[in-house]
């Protein structure tokens, strides 16, 4: 319907020979769409128009372009737009709520291109790294085990005060990680340690903010220690590891993990996906989106829905963000 009415108007306006009228209109509707961003805070569901509003800047961005009109300042505003969405999709998120904006995607139907529908499933995908433990790292896969395990793990944190303290410092140690603070975030999880000791998941995150701030033979002891606990296979310490090191900013390490992983098992959909990841990270956009393609035609295989369709999401951001990058032969 978007589209429909965006082709009518450009082509009454172009009948009368005023392109400029129709770029103008381009223009204004980027900056309402400007207007609802710069208000996003404390707007809460209210802000789901500016989904519809971009819906209707792509549709007429789109048809002035079939049109033959020069839209070239306009789309270099109208990508600027993109950008500000895509840097405030958390807070998106947060004011609509996620079953807010499930409910009206489903309603909406939008296409894959349409990326700034699935901002909760883009901003989830990007801080999966965040999650303690294998268990929650894997969990999306499988909702509703995740929900029970969710409501049997809270209901024992408020009935534990050590668990209490436990979560306090690892969610401060989480937002620390979120601004680069890495010492913060080793002293957090230091902390948190003391409360559960044998929290496998805490003890490699230690172990790999030992290794960004350059204290390695402690990192080598803290993932002996893992290993030695027998909590997490192989293929999960590195999954975990290599998500890690990409979220502190360790790419040569994370590559490597990366690497190992594929190595150890060449059909692990995971590990296309953490391969992925690394090739993304390193501006690597035709690689990241040659493991994307993989990962996700093999959680199709094995029945991952969730990760195929957070990999079909990152692998529609990279076409949308980096098309030049895309038609890049891979190794060029």
């Amino acid at each position: 319907m978007a589209e429909r009415e965006a082709r009518r108007m450009v082509d009454v306006m172009a009948s009368g020979n005023r392109p400029q009228t129709a770029i103008s209109l381009l223009e204004s509707r980027i900056q309402e769409a400007q207007a609802q961003l710069r208000n996003l805070r404390g707007s809460g569901p209210a802000a789901l128009v500016l989904l519809s509003q971009c819906d209707a800047i792509d549709d007429l961005y789109e048809t002035l372009q079939q049109q033959g009109i020069d839209v070239a300042v306009a789309g270099s505003r109208w990508q600027v737009l993109q950008e500000n969405i895509d840097a405030q999709k958390r807070l998106f998120v947060s004011e609509v709520g996620r079953k807010k904006l499930r409910t009206a995607r489903e309603t909406a139907h939008p296409r894959l291109e349409q990326w700034w529908w699935f901002l909760d499933e883009i901003a989830a995908a990007e801080f999966r790294q965040r999650l303690r433990k294998a268990v929650t790292i894997f969990a999306i896969v499988a909702l509703l085990l995740f929900g029970a395990w969710y409501v049997v793990h809270r209901y024992e944190v408020n009935r534990d005060p050590r668990l209490v303290a436990r979560d306090q410092h690892e969610m401060a140690a989480e937002r620390a990680l979120e601004n680069g603070k890495w010492a913060n975030a080793k002293k957090e999880y230091d902390q948190a340690q003391l409360f559960a000791p044998d929290d496998s998941g805490i003890l490699l995150a230690r172990g790999v903010l030992a290794d960004r701030l350059g204290h390695h033979q402690e990192a080598e002891r803290l993932y002996r220690q893992v290993k030695t606990m027998g909590k997490i296979t192989p293929a999960n310490f590195l999954w975990q590891r290599g998500t890690l090191f990409l979220q502190t900013r360790q790419l040569a390490a994370g590559r490597k993990d990366a690497e190992a992983l594929l190595r150890s098992n060449p059909q692990s959909a995971e590990a296309y996906f953490l391969s992925a990841q690394v090739h993304e990270a390193a501006g690597e956009y035709a690689a990241a989106s040659r493991d994307y393609t993989i990962c996700s035609q093999l959680a199709n295989k094995q029945g991952k829905a969730s990760l195929q369709a957070i990999a079909k999401v990152r692998n529609a951001y990279l076409l949308q963000w980096h098309p030049v990058a895309m038609t890049t032969p891979v190794g060029k």
